[in-house]
C-alpha cells in the first residue's frame, strides 16, 4: 500500500512538472507599452523600484492583482516585479531607432483614439485648440516627486 501511494505522489509531482513547464511555454508574451516601466517589488506605488524596462520589451504575466500585474522580464529573467498593467499590451511591438513613422508620443495618442491629424480636424471643425493639453502632457515628476505629493495631500490610491 505505501509503494502505491509513493507511486501516486511521484505521478502527480511529474504531472504538475509537466503542466507547469508547457503552461509556460504556451503562454504568450505581453510587451511594454510606454517608454519607461518601473518594475516594482510589490503591488503598490510605494513599493520599491527593483528595475526598469524600456518600450517593447517582451515579458510574461505570472499573475495579477487590482491594476497591476506581476511579470518576467523574457529578455532578462532576473527581472521579476510588479507593474502598473494597464503599461502593457497583448500586441506585439518593436522598438526601432529613429522611426519616423511614429514615435510613444503618438502610439499613446492613438491609444486614446486621437493623433495629430484627427486632433487638428477636430480643433479646425469645433474651434478648440489642444495646446494647453499638450502643456499638461509635457509635465512630468520623478516618482519622489509624486510619492511626496500624494503623502503632503493626503491621498489615498487603490493597492
Amino acid at each position: 500500500m505505501m509503494k502505491k501511494h509513493f507511486f501516486l505522489f511521484i505521478l502527480f509531482i511529474l504531472i504538475s512538472a509537466s503542466l507547469s513547464a508547457k503552461s509556460k511555454k504556451e503562454t504568450k508574451p505581453f510587451y511594454v507599452s510606454v517608454d519607461s516601466l518601473s518594475v516594482r517589488d510589490k503591488a503598490s506605488f510605494f513599493g520599491e523600484e527593483t528595475a526598469e524596462l524600456s518600450y517593447a520589451s517582451p515579458v510574461y504575466l505570472l499573475d495579477e492583482k487590482k491594476s497591476w500585474a506581476k511579470i518576467q522580464s523574457i529578455d532578462d529573467e532576473e527581472i521579476i516585479g510588479w507593474v502598473n498593467a494597464k503599461s502593457l499590451t497583448k500586441k506585439k511591438l518593436i522598438a526601432s531607432e529613429g522611426n519616423a513613422d511614429t514615435n510613444a508620443n503618438e502610439l499613446a495618442l492613438a491609444g486614446k483614439g486621437f493623433n495629430k491629424a484627427i486632433e487638428g480636424a477636430y480643433s479646425e471643425e469645433y474651434e478648440v485648440s489642444f495646446d494647453q493639453v499638450d502643456e499638461i502632457e509635457g509635465y512630468s515628476l520623478s516618482d519622489e516627486e509624486l510619492v511626496d505629493f500624494i503623502r503632503e495631500g493626503k491621498l489615498n490610491l487603490p493597492d
